[in-house]
């Protein structure tokens, strides 16, 4: 269902406008006090929310970076990259530990397993990859997708992986066994992303058909449809699970509450689409990055 009573906010409060190149993924820290931005320019900065003074940049990939991705102890960063690899970086000093081969195509998204153990890739080149934290060795390759992988997720648990495809599925695998649990045909166009709500019951799939599906996680049945005018880029929940926040190709983020399926706020600053956006762990700030190279930050209100 769509609203048309949503609250337009058409100013951000901060508007981080340093890289040269389309700000493709964004995210915060698990304390909140540090966002990252992965950029076409080939680097990823790290931002002080609370003051918007730049941190760190950090730079070694040799093409786009496409996404980034904090580890649960906040001590490390993932990245991905047309380069086809995946950058490990320290936090603490911005110090690149190691890359990680085994892609074929661009790197598009990457996430860390609630238990710190894993790391899960997906790939233009129809995989996900799943890697050991500990030494940086390849675990398993989880095949099945049609065309390019663009989002992967890690449920709360970290029992279950969701991925979603440019082929228009959601395949939710079985960490422990790497096997396809689920493969759920519940878009018309590309997925671009997917997200578990916080409560592990349910998960958040993105399209560019323009919808944002919840389907249940114990069975796959779609529990809830929001339909946006635009294609899809990005979904994240709030931490609470209340909210949760698209991206779109009409140059902005709207932010829609679950239980309701309204819209209930759209974040207009951008010149261009929109291509994440994220939620703080600490509930006070979103952040989006575009392809107008800029990234900004903005006041969560409470449902």
């Amino acid at each position: 269902m769509l609203s048309d009573t949503s609250i337009s906010v058409p100013v951000a409060v901060r508007s981080l406008n340093e890289h040269s190149g389309s700000v493709n993924g964004v995210a915060f820290n698990p304390s909140g006090t540090l966002v990252a931005s992965a950029s076409a320019d080939g680097t990823i900065k790290l931002w002080e929310t609370a003051t918007g003074k730049l941190f760190k940049t950090l730079s070694g990939h040799r093409g786009q970076v496409t996404c980034v991705a904090f580890s649960t102890s906040g001590k490390l960063l993932a990245s991905g990259s047309g380069d086809r690899t995946i950058g490990m970086w320290r936090v603490a000093d911005g110090e690149l530990l190691v890359q990680l081969v085994g892609h074929k195509n661009t790197v598009l998204s990457v996430a860390f397993s609630p238990d710190k153990k894993l790391l899960a890739s997906a790939s233009g080149d129809s995989t996900v990859k799943i890697w050991n934290l500990e030494d940086g060795s390849l675990v398993q390759t989880l095949t099945g997708h049609k065309a390019a992988v663009k989002s992967v997720a890690f449920s709360p648990n970290g029992t279950l992986l969701a991925s979603g495809s440019d082929d228009k599925m959601v395949f939710v695998w079985t960490v422990a066994t790497a096997k396809a649990a689920q493969q759920l045909a519940v878009h018309t166009g590309a997925v671009t992303a997917v997200k578990f709500c916080p409560d592990g019951q349910t998960l958040g799939s993105a399209s560019k058909d323009g919808t944002v599906a919840l389907n249940r996680v114990s069975d796959g049945k779609v529990v809830k449809t929001f339909r946006n005018r635009w294609p899809l880029n990005s979904l994240s929940f709030s931490p609470d699970g209340l909210q949760l926040i698209s991206s779109d190709n009409k140059n902005r983020a709207v932010v829609w509450n679950v239980s309701s399926g309204l819209m209930v706020r759209t974040l207009n600053d951008h010149t261009a689409p929109v291509l994440d956006a994220a939620f703080s762990p600490d509930n006070r700030l979103m952040a989006t990055g575009g392809d107008d190279a800029a990234l900004k930050l903005w006041p969560i209100i409470a449902p």
